[in-house]
C-alpha cells in the first residue's frame, strides 16, 4: 500500500511542497471574486476563505508581506463593496494614510457591516412574468461623522422638510439647543408634534469635508438622524436609482464645488418585517418598534 501511495504522489508533482502557491495565484482569486456578485455574507465568505487559503501559505513563506496582502484582499471586493468598504473606513479612520493599504481584518468587518446576512428577495413578477414593483423597498442611508468624531447613521428622506434628530442623540453630542426655535411636526396620520428646539449649524462630514445643517431635534424617534429636503438641495444631491434597490448619490459642497459620489445602504438590513414597522437603530439601545414618521414643518 505505501508503495502504491508512493507512486500516486509522484504523478503530482509539488502536491504537499510548500509552493503550491504564487502571488499570481492570490491575484487571480482576487481579480475572480472581484468580477463576481457579492451581495450578503456567504458570498464575502467565499471570497474571504479562497484568499485565506492561498494567503496563508504565501505568508508563512515570507512571499508576500502584509500590505502587499492587504492590497490584493481590497481589491478582490467588487467594485460597488470596494467603494461602500472604503466609504466607510475614511469615516471610521479618517487619519489613516491614503497611501497605506487598509488591515485586512478592518476591510473584512467593513465589508461584514455593509452586506446583509441574508441574501435580497428576488425581484417581483406578475402572472404574466412582466416585472413588477415589489411591495416595499427599504430606505437608504449614509454615514457622517460629526462632532467629537461621533459617527451617524443618516436616513435620506426626500419626503421630510427639514433635518430631524432624536433628544437622545442630541443629548450624546453635547452641543447647544435654541430652544425659541421649534416647529410643528406633522406626521403622515395627521398627528402633531412640537420639537424641541434646532441645533444650528451643525457639520456632518461625508468624507469631502463638513457641510452645515440646521437639525430640529424631536423627543423620539427611530433614527440616529434624519436628512430631509434641506441636505438634498445645500448638496445638489443627485440619486441613481436601481432595480435591485441599490442606489448612489453624488453631492456637492456649495462652498469648494467638489463633487462626490457615495453609495448608500439599506437602513433596516434584513428586514422582512418592514411592512409591519419593525425598525431598528444600529446604536447600542433596544430596537425600537416605532413606525418611521415622515416630517412636515
Amino acid at each position: 500500500y505505501d508503495s502504491f501511495i508512493k507512486e500516486v504522489k509522484d504523478m503530482y508533482p509539488g502536491w504537499e511542497g510548500d509552493c503550491r502557491y504564487t502571488v499570481a495565484d492570490l491575484q487571480a482569486v482576487a481579480q475572480k471574486h472581484a468580477n463576481e456578485p457579492m451581495t450578503w455574507h456567504d458570498e464575502f465568505s467565499a471570497y474571504d476563505r479562497a484568499f485565506h487559503k492561498v494567503m496563508q501559505q504565501l505568508m508563512n513563506k515570507g512571499i508576500v508581506g502584509t500590505a502587499e496582502r492587504d492590497r490584493i484582499f481590497l481589491e478582490g471586493l467588487p467594485s460597488d463593496i470596494q467603494m461602500q468598504t472604503c466609504t466607510r473606513l475614511l469615516i471610521k479612520f479618517p487619519d489613516h494614510h491614503p497611501q497605506d493599504p487598509y488591515p485586512l481584518k478592518d476591510v473584512r468587518a467593513a465589508a461584514l457591516f455593509l452586506l446583509p446576512e441574508s441574501p435580497p428577495p428576488p425581484q417581483s413578477a406578475s402572472d404574466d412574468s412582466r416585472i413588477i414593483a415589489n411591495h416595499y423597498a427599504a430606505l437608504r442611508c449614509i454615514c457622517a461623522s460629526t462632532v467629537g468624531g461621533c459617527i451617524l447613521t443618516c436616513v435620506l428622506d426626500q419626503g421630510a422638510e427639514v433635518v430631524v434628530m432624536p433628544k437622545d442623540v442630541w443629548q450624546s453630542l453635547g452641543v447647544g439647543l435654541h430652544s425659541d426655535h421649534h416647529l410643528s411636526m406633522e406626521s403622515v396620520n395627521t398627528t402633531h408634534d412640537s420639537t424641541l428646539g434646532v441645533i444650528e449649524n451643525i457639520f456632518l462630514d461625508f468624507g469631502s469635508g463638513p457641510m452645515f445643517f440646521q437639525a430640529q431635534v424631536t423627543e423620539r424617534a427611530n433614527f440616529e438622524i434624519l436628512l430631509g429636503c434641506p441636505f438634498f438641495t445645500l448638496t445638489s444631491c443627485r440619486t441613481f436609482d436601481l432595480p435591485d434597490g441599490e442606489q448612489n448619490i453624488v453631492i456637492t459642497d456649495p462652498n469648494t464645488g467638489k463633487e462626490m459620489r457615495i453609495p448608500t445602504l439599506p437602513w433596516v438590513k434584513n428586514c422582512q418585517s418592514a411592512t409591519h414597522g419593525a425598525l431598528k437603530r444600529r446604536d447600542n439601545s433596544q430596537p425600537v418598534k416605532d413606525k418611521l414618521r415622515s416630517y412636515r414643518a
